[in-house]
């Protein structure tokens, strides 16, 4: 024999559709009162109750004027910004010594899940930073000083918090900070010109490249490049260069991709 359900049950039910239609938002609160036949009363608690509970889909970062964030490839999670020059030294270079307004620039770091935001440290005057690199859970950090004329490679320790110096070079180490940036794995700092590349630290390599292609990685002795045709049609290939001599030892039709958690995407037709 069916029984009638108790009102304390009846009540229950009403109040989850109740809960329904206000998430649906297309009844007004009277409507719903009346349809429900449920306390005006009750229908304005549980709006305030909906409006207390929700989640806002945009997270507000305050990144103090930073306004673009990429991803730090091979951390996975952490993204990275600068004010001004965008990790481009030799624009920051070009700007401070024609005396321009910018005396030096920001680096902040954001993780997308945490969306915290960590500043390792804090430039002086005449100091900028490059693109970071990360690598085995730490940021290497490119900062060159321009008054003291130096360049400088950082570790910090993203889990620990710590910063710790690698190496000082001389700013005259390059012609010219022109793509001056730090790669890892495996780590060192490299720099490349329309048609020349050079690794600078800790090992030394210079040697003449075409002028459309763009150095990717290094996986042991062989260097990956990008190289782009518009003949007309645009296509790309991947140069492969033996290390130190620069000799190419493979040239085939595809195109590399980073991805965020360090992989590199061979594309091929």
């Amino acid at each position: 024999m069916r029984r009638n359900p108790r009102p304390e049950f009846i009540k229950a039910e009403l109040i989850e559709l109740a809960k329904k239609a206000i998430r649906s938002g297309n009844l007004s609160p009277e409507q719903i009162a009346e349809i429900l036949a449920l306390p005006s009363s009750d229908i304005n608690e549980l709006i305030q109750e909906a409006s207390s509970n929700k989640v806002s889909p945009m997270r507000i970062i305050p990144t103090e004027g930073i306004s673009y964030l990429e991803p730090l490839i091979g951390s996975g999670w952490w993204t990275w910004g600068t004010d001004y020059t965008a990790g481009d030294l030799y624009e920051a270079e070009r700007l401070y010594l024609n005396g321009r307004q910018i005396r030096h620039n920001r680096l902040i770091f954001v993780h997308c899940l945490e969306a915290c935001v960590v500043e390792p440290i804090r430039a002086k005057e005449g100091q900028f930073f490059g693109r970071p690199a990360f690598d085995d859970g730490a940021t290497f950090i490119l900062l060159a000083d321009f008054i003291a004329k130096e360049l400088r490679l950082l570790r910090y320790n993203n889990d620990q918090d710590i910063l710790t110096p690698i190496v000082t070079l001389p700013r005259y180490a390059v012609e010219d900070c022109n793509n001056l940036m730090v790669y890892a794995p495996p780590l060192m700092l490299a720099r490349q010109s329309c048609n020349r590349f050079q690794i600078i630290w800790p090992e030394k390599a210079d040697f003449p490249i075409q002028p459309e292609e763009t150095f990717v990685f290094r996986e042991g002795d062989f260097l990956y490049f990008s190289r782009w045709y518009e003949d007309p049609d645009y296509r790309e290939e991947v140069v492969i260069r033996n290390f130190p001599s620069g000799e190419i030892v493979d040239q085939f039709r595809g195109s590399l991709n980073e991805m965020p958690d360090g992989q590199h995407w061979l594309l091929t037709e």
